[in-house]
């Protein structure tokens, strides 16, 4: 019965229940109300529906064999979400969600005013692709490929409403990135700073790496990393110039966020030795001359052979090259001739040798060549080496040369001048010489020019020269015009030059430089040093005072000035009167120059007293004379002197007066001075004058301003004519008292055993010191006791006495120290004491002996004196011993009675025993009794962990078995807990135990009628409080029924294992857990290789029914297939570490591979080559068999809409596979001669024809053949 309803649904009614149709295109769906969840409740009467009327109100009436049911369609449809993707909510995950992973997990949840959650339904696409139903709330998708995919979702409600449909975007990336090295290529010699050029490409690129090793090493060395993609650039500059020489390996390793990685090698050789080279100097110095050297290199590349005249070698140094070759062996010897001929002087030859990884050497050798044909001669004839010269001077020598060009005559100032003035340069006619410059040495002069090459910014152009008249247009433009002259090849012999003026010149030593250039471009040079004189020598006679007579005696020394620079003699004369008519010479003629400096020494003695004039006269060489004449009184007699107070040996204090008599005719002054006997320093005027003294006050002397001591006194007068006497005596002064002085102890110091007083008692005329001590700060003069009676000898800084202060009572106490000098003059000093014999108290209160510590400790106790200077605490390790091990951690100045003394933080140091120290010192020096405890430094973490069950793992409800470590060097217990969920909110404690477990199990769980989710949580905790846990999660399960059978997933999604009907021998639980692939020991040497695809298969029995085989199939999607590979099904045998080989259909599509199994056990996929079928292949005898026998296409009679037909193969085989109905005619051709590995082999078929249409219900033979064996098993269709 079909009808279509106001609204547009389409209804069937039919045999099996009622149906509706829904939505258009893409969308389109049909909604199956089933008769057990949702007929019966809504009043039909049974299955079989044969009407459908709707009424006015668009009410429907839907008729049966039992009668008429009135149905209103609801139109609120349910509401889905997708709650979480791979475990991790929806709400966490931001768009653009990117896994590396081909497949994904996802779970949904879904809410209905009038449908329970367990009777909505549900439909999913991918990549909007046909519309998939689905009952249960979660689905792992098939294996994607890479890019971009959207999953999609809708939910029904029992009236077949449909919800809207709810997507999830993502991107799949299974593609690690790209990396590449372009520079150095493979093998390349490299040296020095290398730059590695290559490129890094992923769209979502983590970092990247660049790493070098030797090839004598595993371990690789970083040299640069980074975090974006490169494009062919620089990815790292190499610096291997600290690396030794060999063969090295460039690593770039990139990984991107996926976890993805990738790398790539590079051979290459470094180098970083430059070659040798050596370079022999050559036998010959002119013509042809032979260069030899070597060159060494393990990567020789080229040599060259270059030669430069410059003087100086800088990087802009221009060479010339002799020769260049590449070199082709390790070891070179290179000899090249050179014709040297054209090349004057030293000269520089460098041999320079590079190598493959561009390391550069050179070697330079200087050779002088002697081709003198190769330079001009010069010679300077007159002025001669050192002439003194003047006015005009006329320079004569030679300039020759066969191809001579120009030459110049320039002077300068001094020896080696820095700079050179012109004086003439001449050139010759029909040189190569176009333009000319004018310049004025003088621009005062411009009647002087020079006309030579260069130096004007606008030289004046002249043209070719052929014709000297044409100079004459220069008389146009300059006043006194000189005419130019040249001068003709070979040049000049010993012949005029030039003329210098000397006339402006300051006098001095000056150099005359010749130079002259050939058309080689060789020049050669001479110079001589000359001396300029045109001033007159100096005469001068120093007088000592100008303003008054000068009065002489006895030897006069005459100072003055004779000078001149080229002195030649002086003389010095003197006669009596003012104006002599003989002149007497005083010594001889003296040729030395003299600047203000001693003349001549004249003894007067012999003359009378009286005047006299002195006549002084200096000559130069050129015969210039100058003189200088002085007038002067000749006076041969002393001053009288006397002293009469102080006396001889007087001694003296204070103020006193100095008294005596000074007499003298032409007296200019006398002096009275004293200075420290016995010394070197300077004398002090205590008194002076100018006029005579008859027995009078000669000065006065404040003795209080000097040191006590021995002095002397003098009197000294002094006439006109310098004439003195002098008279001296001895005195002694003492103004100062004793010195009284402790050093130690100081004013207050705190001291305790036997004191040692330190200090100074002293005077130059010393007596003798005593030490005395009273009680208290301020004893009564009756109070003082000797410590030390009297001591004649003097103390300066040591010890003065003893004083055992333990005879004492602890407290305060004076010290005092009284000096007598000889004049009994006394000093004295006091300092007070404070006695102190008792020692500082120490106590550690916490932490207590053998107490485990960590983190932050709190060190408790106490440290306390009444003068206390300062407590420490230390920490060392037990197993050290020396006092330097002690290791400081807090001090204090401050006494402290059971308080926080220190705050230590154990982080710093290693885990282990240690010893804790406390120990003060008072101020007096007394140590503390040490106190010590020993404890132990616990900062580690417990170990926690779960080995079995594994995370996600399927386990049974009867008695779980918990494997793990539960350990630590200061263990304390470890708890187990239990909660329901991935994220349980409450935790359940299963047991907690005080043993240690390392690696072992740790107890057993009966989780009783517990199934689904669970999370099982591991707490170890040591005695210091530190917790380490591990959680995984399980899957319990409840038992499968033997009856129904059904499929049995994994976890991962990765293996399907269906049950038929009965296949099991009892009820029981089955589990499906996969194995990580590193916790399988794999022999060694097979001919397979694993794919990290082992799964466990747990029941109770292993063994299935022998008839009722279960179907396994395994997904291999993502694993890395080799070429040339297929995946097979093997079953590790029980008990042993050998593998069985199953067998397996691969279905290339849907990546995997299905068989049949007997008994479950440990089953794994391998990839082998594939096996060429053999003919004499056959069926294992009774192998064929389909499970189940009864199934449904159409899912509506059976729950299984296929059967699996599997066989056993004993070789690789052909092998062909038809379906016939009883009738005898063909419905598929599963298989026709199609190669199948050896073992068993199972594929399914869905009871369809080989036109993909659904077959009709009844009874088909499946027919196997291999060769000309055939095996054939009966099913049942049943679609009605």
């Amino acid at each position: 019965m079909i009808h279509e309803s106001s609204d547009g649904t389409l209804w069937l009614g039919s045999l099996n229940g009622l149906w509706c149709k829904k939505g258009l295109g893409k969308n389109e769906f049909w909604f199956h109300f089933d008769l057990v969840n949702y007929n019966l409740r809504q009043g039909l009467p049974n299955n079989e529906v044969s009407v459908i009327y709707e009424s006015k109100d668009h009410t429907l009436w839907f008729g049966s064999q039992n009668g008429l049911t009135k149905f209103w369609p609801s139109s609120n449809p349910p509401h889905v979400d997708i709650v979480s993707v791979d475990e991790r909510p929806t709400t966490e995950i931001s768009s653009g969600y990117v896994t590396g992973r081909p497949t994904l997990a996802f779970k949904w949840a879904a809410v209905d005013l009038e449908t329970l959650t367990d009777y909505i339904r549900y439909q999913y696409s991918i990549d909007d692709r046909e519309w998939i139903s689905i009952r249960i709330q979660q689905l792992n998708t098939p294996f994607l490929s890479d890019g971009k995919h959207t999953f999609s979702l809708r939910a029904f409600d029992y009236d077949g409403n449909p919800s809207r449909i709810t997507s999830f975007d993502f991107t799949i990336d299974t593609v690690p990135p790209s990396v590449l090295i372009i520079k150095p290529v493979r093998n390349q010699v490299v040296g020095n700073s290398v730059e590695i050029l290559g490129s890094v490409l992923d769209n979502d690129l983590l970092a990247f790496k660049v790493e070098y090793r030797s090839a004598d090493s595993d371990d690789f060395q970083l040299i640069a990393r980074g975090n974006q993609p490169q494009t062919p650039s620089v990815l790292a500059d190499w610096k291997t110039q600290a690396l030794p020489n060999g063969e090295y390996q460039i690593r770039v390793m990139a990984t991107d966020q996926l976890e993805h990685s990738k790398d790539y090698h590079l051979p290459v050789v470094v180098d970083n030795t430059i070659p040798s080279v050596k370079l022999n100097r050559p036998s010959a110095d002119m013509g042809k001359i032979t260069i030899e050297g070597s060159v060494s290199d393990i990567h020789s590349k080229t040599y060259q052979l270059t030669w430069t005249q410059a003087e100086e070698i800088t990087q802009d140094t221009k060479w010339a090259v002799i020769n260049s070759q590449e070199l082709e062996t390790t070891q070179s010897k290179i000899r090249y001739d050179w014709d040297s001929s054209s090349v004057f002087g030293p000269t520089t030859i460098r041999l320079t040798a590079t190598d493959l990884a561009g390391n550069l050497v050179y070697t330079d050798m200087v050779v002088d060549f002697k081709n003198q044909s190769a330079k001009p001669i010069v010679r300077i004839n007159f002025p001669t080496k050192d002439a003194v010269v003047g006015g005009m001077v006329k320079i004569k020598g030679t300039v020759a040369d066969p191809t001579i060009v120009r030459y110049k005559i320039e002077f300068g100032t001094g020896e080696q001048p820095e700079n050179w003035i012109p004086i003439v340069e001449k050139f010759t006619l029909g040189s190569s010489f176009e333009s000319f410059e004018i310049s004025f040495p003088d621009p005062k002069q411009r009647n002087r020019m020079q006309i030579g090459l260069g130096g004007l910014e606008a030289p004046l152009e002249l043209g070719a020269l052929e014709d000297p008249l044409e100079l004459g247009a220069l008389d146009e433009l300059f006043e006194n015009f000189v005419l130019l002259e040249f001068i003709q090849a070979p040049g000049i012999r010993d012949d005029y030059l030039g003329t210098w003026d000397t006339i402006s010149l300051v006098d001095g030593k000056y150099t005359l430089r010749l130079i002259a250039e050939d058309d080689n471009g060789y020049t050669s040079s001479t110079s001589i040093s000359v001396i300029v004189d045109n001033i007159k020598p100096v005469a001068t006679i120093s007088l000592p005072d100008n303003s008054q007579e000068w009065i002489v005696n006895g030897k006069l020394e005459i100072s003055g000035t004779a000078s001149d620079a080229n002195l030649k003699e002086y003389r010095l004369e003197y006669g009596p009167g003012r104006n002599p008519s003989t002149w007497i010479m005083i010594g001889s003629i003296l040729t030395q120059s003299v600047e203000q400096k001693l003349l001549q020494s004249w003894v007067t003695n012999a003359l009378v007293d009286g005047l006299y004039q002195l006549r002084l006269t200096v000559m130069d060489q050129a015969g210039t004379q100058a003189q200088d004449i002085q007038s002067l009184i000749v006076d041969n007699r002393k001053p009288e002197v006397e002293l009469t107070v102080p006396k001889e040996n007087q001694v003296i204090e204070g103020q006193i007066q100095i008294e005596g008599s000074v007499t003298d005719d032409n007296l200019k002054n006398y002096q009275v001075e004293v200075q420290a006997a016995n010394t070197t320093t300077a004398w002090t005027r205590v008194g002076s004058g100018s006029a005579k003294v008859n027995q009078g006050s000669l000065g006065s002397w404040n003795t209080q301003t000097v040191t006590d001591g021995r002095y002397l006194i003098r009197v000294m007068a002094t006439d006109q004519g310098g004439l003195q006497n002098l008279l001296t005596g001895s005195i002694i002064v003492d103004n100062t008292s004793p010195r009284a002085e402790i050093t130690h102890p100081e004013n207050n110091q705190i001291v305790s055993g036997k004191l040692e007083i330190i200090g100074s008692a002293q005077d130059d005329y010393f007596q003798y010191y005593l030490v005395e001590g009273a009680v208290g700060l301020n004893p009564s003069s009756s109070d003082w006791e000797t410590i030390a009676a009297e001591n004649p000898k003097s103390v300066t800084d040591s010890a003065l006495c003893r004083l055992d202060t333990t005879e004492q009572a602890d407290g305060i106490y004076s010290l005092r120290l009284i000096v007598k000098d000889q004049v009994n003059r006394g000093s004295s000093v006091q300092r007070v004491i404070i006695i102190d014999n008792q020692p500082p108290k120490v106590e550690l209160k916490s932490p207590v002996e053998n107490q485990k510590v960590t983190q932050i400790v709190d060190i408790i106790g106490t440290a306390s004196d009444a003068n206390l200077k300062e407590y420490r605490i230390s920490i060392m390790a037990e197993e050290q011993q020396k006092e330097d091990d002690w290791k400081p951690i807090e001090s204090g100045e401050e006494s402290k009675t059971e308080v926080l003394l220190a705050k230590w933080n154990t982080l710093q140091v290693i885990d282990g025993p240690y010893r804790i120290r406390l120990v003060a010192v008072d101020k007096s020096g007394q140590p503390s009794i040490e106190t010590t405890r020993r404890v132990t430094v616990d900062n580690t973490q417990p170990k926690a962990e779960i080995t079995l069950p594994r995370s996600n793992d399927q386990v049974g409800n009867i008695i779980i078995q918990l494997f793990g470590t539960a350990s630590d060097t200061n263990f304390k217990s470890y708890s187990v807990e239990f909660g329901e969920g991935t994220t349980p909110e409450t935790w359940k404690s299963i047991s907690t135990r005080k043993t240690e477990v390392k690696t072992d199990k740790l107890l057993e769980w009966p989780p009783g009628k517990r199934s689904g989710v669970y999370s099982l949580r591991l707490t170890v905790e040591d005695q210091v409080g530190h917790q380490s846990q591990a959680q995984v999660t399980i899957l319990i399960k409840s038992p499968t029924d033997k009856a129904r059978g059904g499929d049995v997933g994994s976890a991962d999604g990765g293996v399907t294992l269906y049950l038929p009907p009965n296949s099991l021998q009892k009820d029981t639980i089955v589990t499906v857990n996969r194995i990580p692939s590193s916790a399988i020991a794999w022999p060694q040497g097979s001919s397979w290789q694993p794919l990290d695809l082992v799964y466990q298969l747990e029941a109770d029995p292993l063994q299935l029914n022998r008839i009722k085989p279960a179907t396994l199939t395994i997904s291999y999607g993502g694993a890395s297939l080799t070429p040339g590979q297929q995946p097979t099904i093997f079953r590790q045998v029980d008990n042993t570490e050998q593998w069985q080989l199953i067998g397996g259909m691969v279905n290339a599509s849907q990546q995997t591979v299905r068989t049949a199994v007997h008994q479950l056990g440990r089953y794994g996929v391998m990839e082998m080559a594939l096996v060429q079928a053999d003919s004499s292949a056959q069926l294992v005898k009774d192998s064929l068999t389909c499970q189940p026998r009864v199934f449904s296409p159409i899912g509506r009679r059976a729950p299984n809409t296929e059967t699996t037909i599997s066989f056993q193969l004993d070789k690789a085989a052909k092998v062909s596979i038809k379906v016939y109905n009883v009738a005898g005619g063909l419905v598929n051709w599963l298989a026709e001669e199609q190669s199948f590995s050896e073992g068993k082999v199972a594929l399914p078929w869905d009871g369809r024809d080989h036109q993909g249409q659904v077959v009709a219900t009844g009874l088909y033979i499946v027919v196997v053949t291999v060769g000309s064996e055939t095996q054939t098993k009966v099913v049942n269709v049943w679609n009605q």
